[in-house]
C-alpha cells in the first residue's frame, strides 16, 4: 500500500462470511460462540481504503470496495493515526501479505473449544513443537508464521504495532482473544 502523506485511522474489524460453502466459518461461530468468523486490518486514509487479512488460499491486502463483496462487516474498532503510524502500520503489515492460510491451525483452534482434550493430546502427539515460553510456560507452534490464519496475522500485527503480549502462541489466538484485546486497546486509547 502506498500511502498519502495525512492522518487517517486504523481500524480492526470483525466480519462474518456469508458464503453457504464458508464451513470453516461456521465452525468458529460455533465453537467460539459470535455472531463473526473473520477479522481483519484495514487503513483509511479517506479515499484510500484498504483491508489487509488472511484469507484462502492466502494473506492478502485487497480494496475495501472489493473486500465488501465477499464479507459483512459486524463490528468496527476505529484508531486514530498520524501520518507516522499509518507508516508505521503498513511496514508491519505488507511483509504478512502472501503467507499461505494454514487450514490446520484453524481446524486445531475450532476444535479446542469443542473438544478440550484435543490441545493435551497434540502436546503428547507432537511434543517436538513444543517450545519454552519463560513468560507464560510452554506454548504449542503450529507452524509459525510459515502459514497464517486471521487471528494469527491480527495478533502478530497488535504485538508490534502496540506491545501487546499474548497469553498463548499467536498460533492459538482466537477470535474471542483478539476481540476482547481490541476492545480493551480501543477503550485506551479512546481514553487518552
Amino acid at each position: 500500500m502506498k500511502l498519502n502523506s495525512q492522518d487517517g485511522t486504523i481500524i480492526i474489524g470483525f466480519a462474518y462470511n456469508p458464503a453457504w460453502w464458508a464451513l470453516g466459518a461456521r465452525l468458529l461461530e460455533t465453537a467460539e460462540r459470535v455472531p463473526f468468523s473473520h477479522c481483519y486490518i484495514e487503513i483509511d486514509q479517506g479515499r484510500q481504503r484498504e483491508v489487509f487479512a488472511a484469507v484462502w488460499p492466502k494473506s492478502r491486502e485487497i480494496s475495501k470496495e472489493e473486500w465488501l463483496k465477499h464479507y459483512e462487516p459486524i463490528h468496527e474498532f476505529r484508531f486514530k493515526a498520524d501520518d507516522f503510524e499509518l507508516h508505521e502500520a503498513v511496514e508491519i503489515l505488507n511483509p504478512l501479505v502472501g503467507i499461505r492460510y494454514s487450514v490446520p491451525q484453524l481446524v486445531l483452534i475450532g476444535t479446542q473449544f469443542v473438544f478440550v482434550w484435543t490441545r493435551e493430546l497434540l502436546k503428547k502427539l507432537c511434543p517436538e513443537k513444543m517450545r519454552p515460553d519463560f513468560l507464560n510456560g510452554p506454548s504449542w507452534d503450529v507452524n509459525g508464521s510459515r502459514e497464517l490464519i486471521c487471528t494469527e496475522l491480527l495478533a502478530d500485527f497488535m504485538s508490534k504495532m502496540w506491545g501487546v503480549s499474548w497469553k498463548e502462541d499467536t498460533d492459538f489466538v482466537s477470535l474471542r482473544d483478539v476481540l476482547e484485546t481490541t476492545f480493551q486497546l480501543w477503550r485506551e486509547h479512546k481514553e487518552a
